[in-house]
């Protein structure tokens, strides 16, 4: 049996689908370039395409990132956070947060780097996060993500009379 080392497949789904994800954040944020950035049109293509993505496996291999050896890497992936948190599309910023509010204490870290840009990016993106977990989490209808159909219908009602 040359069959001994079975590979442990943890997702029997999804293996392709999360494949382009994880070749998208190792192209985003991969150390070499001249700059430190992606770039925006990057940025801005990936956050239009983020709806389609599956988020929680994309914030799970970008949190990967921000424990890379390189601190490029993990610049360019807390711009790549920062530009998700900005994203036009309110439910993908509430659930960029949903996803990250786990991650505080890995991102709080990051606030601590002797690299400056590194540690203020990183307390940016933190302060978004923490922005959201002041917001009331129990109270849907406070959320302008989703307003509450009744008081639209309210008004409508109301305003006939």
């Amino acid at each position: 049996g040359g069959f001994a080392a079975k590979p442990v497949i943890v997702e029997p789904v999804r293996s392709a689908a999360g494949q382009y994800e994880e070749t998208l954040v190792q192209s985003i944020t991969a150390p070499g370039g001249v700059r430190a950035a992606p770039p925006k049109e990057d940025l801005k293509a990936l956050c239009a395409k983020a709806k389609s993505l599956d988020m929680p496996l994309l914030i799970m291999l970008l949190c990967s990132k921000l424990e890379a050896d390189a601190w490029q890497s993990r610049l360019k992936t807390l711009h790549v956070l920062d530009a998700l948190l900005k994203a036009s599309d309110p439910s993908v910023v509430a659930e960029v947060r949903k996803l990250l509010r786990g991650r505080l204490p890995l991102l709080q870290t990051l606030t601590t780097e002797s690299h400056q840009a590194l540690a203020d990016l990183a307390a940016k993106v933190a302060k978004e996060v923490e922005k959201a977990e002041a917001a009331p989490a129990r109270a849907p209808a406070a959320s302008p993500a989703h307003p509450a159909p009744s008081a639209q219908d309210d008004l409508l009602g109301l305003g006939g009379g």
